[in-house]
Order: C-alpha cells, then structure tokens, then sequence
C-alpha cells in the first residue's frame, strides 16, 4: 500500500471529508432499519389489542419492509467498504491507522513524542517498535510521522484526563526504552505534565512511578544527614540483600543498584509486560528497601 505524503492539514481535512460523506449513508441506512422495525412494533401492538390474524395485504407490506430492511443492512455494509477502500486510497493507510493519526494529528500530541525521541537516538528501534504496537501503524509511518516530520512545539489540546494520562504513561515508556531516563527526558516529561494540567497527586505519581529508572536521581531522595552506619545492621540486613549490595556500600552503589534493579523489574518495560503483577510486586520490595536503608 503506497503512503501519501500529506500534510497534516491535508490529512485531517481528507479524513473529516470521508467521514462526514460516510455519514450520509449511515443515515439513510439508518432511516430505513428503524422505520422498518417502528411499524413492527406498532402493527403487532394493534393486532395484540385487535386480536386478529394477518390479511393478505399486511403480509405484503411485511415483505416489503424486510426487502427494505435487506437493502438498508447492505448498504450500511457497502458504506464500510466504499469507505475503507476510500481511505486506503486518500490517506495511504487502513481505517484503524488513520484513525490514530488523525486523533494523534487532531490533539497535537505527536510533538511531544517526537521530542522524547530526539533525546535518545540510540533507543529508535525500540521506540518505533512501541508507536507500531500502540498505534497498530507499519515502520513507513512511524518513520515519517514521528521521526522525519517537523513540528512546533504546540501545546496540547483540551482533551479530558484519562486521555492525557494515557499520553503521559506512552511518554515515560518511550524515554525508559534501552537505558532508563536521562536527565535532559526527565525534566522534559516533568515539564509535559506541567504543560497537561496534572495536579500534585498525578505529578507525584509518575514521579514515584517511574523515578527509579532515572539515570541520575532527585537530589530530594536522598537525605544527607543520614548515614546507614547509624542503622542497625541486622534490621537493615534483608534489605541490603534485596538491592544485592554489602551492608557497608556507599549511597552511589545504593543508587546504581537499585536502577539496575529498577531496568530489570519495572512494570513498564517491555520485557515485563507478561509479568505485570510480579513485576510491580518486585519494585515494591525494592522501592522499601532504599527508602529503609537512605531514612
């Protein structure tokens, strides 16, 4: 299937277009069906009350209606193809595709993944793999809309907060792809929640979610004033073995173990996600473990 190169106006007004044609169908279609099934009910509710049998002539306008019935069925079915053989035509791709490029395109939110991806070159392969299997769309795509594309820096648009939430998860994935999150992803995913409105709890949430495969962590989770010398040893033994590291390691060794820890083990990579439960079971165990020894 070749791919159009349109412009994203030009895909937007395309799709509207065949949508908007496709509805006229659907409305004729649609006319014919429940006119069809009202005089069904209205008929047998008369012949309930009358309590008399069909006549010759009723029974032809019942035939007629289901032969009109028939053709609606049929032409909603002709609408499905002549649509998804428009599409195909139009906009290069199937109907599912240019569904998820047009609310990607439609929302601006293509921008703010191809930002994160521009941070981590390295980590292509792997990101395209995540935009083919979040968006059911082919390599040719995911090449041209997200990565060869430009465009401004634009904010995104008013859309309710499961979707925004939704949006944010797919950007974390994609900067923990290969490595884990750098310094420069993070303060870009930390200033793509400011820009979605997210509230303290929300923005809490990623942070403690996902704060464990930075590369380098918040100054904030770690207290200074604190020395594990001061703990006791036996009571911090289970979790010392937990982070694999010896009961006199530093907190650099702390820290780099639990982000190794955090790369084989977060829920939300994808070489977990056959695993989701057991996964966020470990980060828990985890997660205790460094909170006891740093506190």
């Amino acid at each position: 299937m070749s791919k159009k190169k349109l412009s994203d106006k030009a895909f937007i007004a395309k799709y509207k277009d065949i949508y908007a044609n496709d509805a006229q169908g659907y409305f004729i279609a649609f006319l014919i069906i429940s006119g069809y099934f009202t005089f069904i009910i209205i008929v047998g509710i008369l012949i309930s009350l009358s309590n008399r049998k069909f006549d010759d002539g009723f029974l032809i306008i019942l035939g007629v209606l289901l032969i009109l019935n028939a053709i609606g069925i049929c032409g909603i079915k002709l609408c499905d193809k002549l649509r998804k053989k428009k599409i195909e035509k139009e906009l290069g791709m199937n109907e599912e595709q240019a569904q998820n490029i047009y609310f990607l395109l439609s929302n601006n939110v293509i921008p703010w993944f191809q930002r994160i991806c521009m941070l981590n070159p390295s980590a292509k392969s792997g990101q395209v793999e995540l935009l083919k299997e979040w968006f059911k769309i082919d390599d040719e795509i995911v090449n041209d809309y997200f990565f060869e594309r430009e465009y401004a820096q634009n904010e995104l648009n008013d859309v309710n907060l499961s979707v925004k939430k939704n949006i944010a998860e797919k950007l974390f994935k994609l900067a923990i792809v290969e490595d884990g999150i750098h310094n420069d992803e993070w303060e870009l995913l930390m200033s793509a929640l400011k820009e979605f409105e997210f509230n303290k709890n929300y923005i809490e949430y990623f942070k403690k979610r996902y704060g464990p495969l930075r590369t380098e962590f918040d100054d904030d989770r770690r207290n200074d004033n604190t020395s594990t010398e001061e703990r006791a040893k036996l009571y911090l033994r289970p979790y010392y073995a937990i982070l694999g590291v010896d009961e006199n390691a530093s907190d650099e060794e702390i820290k780099r173990a639990y982000h190794n820890l955090a790369l084989q083990h977060h829920p939300d990579l994808p070489k977990n996600a056959s695993r989701v439960k057991e996964s966020e079971q470990m980060m828990a165990k985890i997660n205790e473990a460094v909170e006891k020894i740093r506190n």
